[in-house]
């Protein structure tokens, strides 16, 4: 089984993802979708853990450019993230919507790949995208669960 439907069925398998085509879910940024998906509720999950952990891990080895630095937007859960930096022996950086808490000097100028849970628009990624690349950081990709 290809690896994008083995996480899709562990997904669904651990109730990580939710339907309601009448009542939408809303987003920590107020966007409203018919899909919500909880990547809390992998965690609990050990081997549905591991196999996403591993299905991105290998997902970022086989990115064109390799990152010197994993990064995470604010919204997203950071569970997925840090374990994925812990398995690369990478640094994670968080971007937070209140600009005052992001601090990004001492990777100026690397490349960095940005890691989410989920995307609902993408909006909230982006935002986070072009802090970095305006704070001096080379966003080469986005990878998301």
């Amino acid at each position: 089984m290809p690896t994008s439907e083995r996480v899709a069925e562990f997904l669904l398998d651990t109730g990580a993802v939710s339907l309601s085509a009448f009542k939408p879910f809303v987003s920590k940024t107020g966007k409203k979708s018919p899909v919500f998906c909880n990547y809390a509720l992998i965690r609990d999950h050990a081997d549905a853990s591991a196999f996403v952990v591993d299905a991105l891990y290998g997902r970022l080895r086989g990115l064109h450019i390799h990152a010197d630095v994993l990064a995470t937007s604010d919204v997203s859960d950071s569970g997925c993230a840090q374990a994925v930096a812990k398995r690369m022996d990478l640094p994670l950086i968080t971007v937070h919507k209140d600009k005052s808490k992001n601090s990004y000097d001492a990777h100026k100028g690397r490349q960095v790949v940005m890691l989410e849970d989920l995307l609902f628009t993408g909006a909230s990624t982006v935002t986070s995208v072009n802090a970095l690349r305006e704070a001096g950081l080379y966003v080469t990709d986005v990878v998301a669960i």
